[in-house]
């Protein structure tokens, strides 16, 4: 069975974390169910809310999206992209495949999500510079 085989390794805790994000409709750090765990793990009583921090985020980010994705929609990426965005202009790049769902990604990466990929790996060693003229 597929299911079984796509999901059978994946933790009881990612799946509580999916139902905290989707209950809060934030982007949290995993909630423990106590104030002295997350005081312990955060530093904070409560979860990190990440996007609070993106800020801080000083590397390139490369994000991709599906459109036949039911689970992290293009919608989410997109807001994750536009915060981003808003702290990095030119640091973050997003790329939607229109006929991929969540396993493609995972697990049937297409030539064209591949070529993508790679390009991404290239041009994070090799930054163009945009200021620069090949004039």
């Amino acid at each position: 069975n597929a299911i079984q085989f796509i999901f059978g390794g994946t933790p009881s805790g990612v799946f509580k974390h999916f139902y905290q994000l989707f209950r809060s409709g934030q982007f949290l750090a995993y909630d423990f169910g106590s104030k002295k765990k997350n005081m312990a793990v955060y530093g904070r009583d409560s979860p990190t809310n990440y996007l609070a921090h993106y800020d801080l985020i000083d590397i390139p980010i490369y994000l991709m999206s599906g459109r036949k994705d039911s689970l992290i929609t293009v919608k989410d990426v997109e807001v994750h992209y536009l915060a981003l965005r808003h702290h990095h202009p030119g640091r973050v790049f997003l790329k939607t495949f229109e006929n991929a769902g969540h396993v493609d990604f995972t697990l049937g990466l297409t030539d064209d999500m591949i070529s993508e990929i790679i390009a991404a790996l290239v041009q994070s060693q090799h930054p163009i510079d945009p200021s620069s003229s090949d004039d």
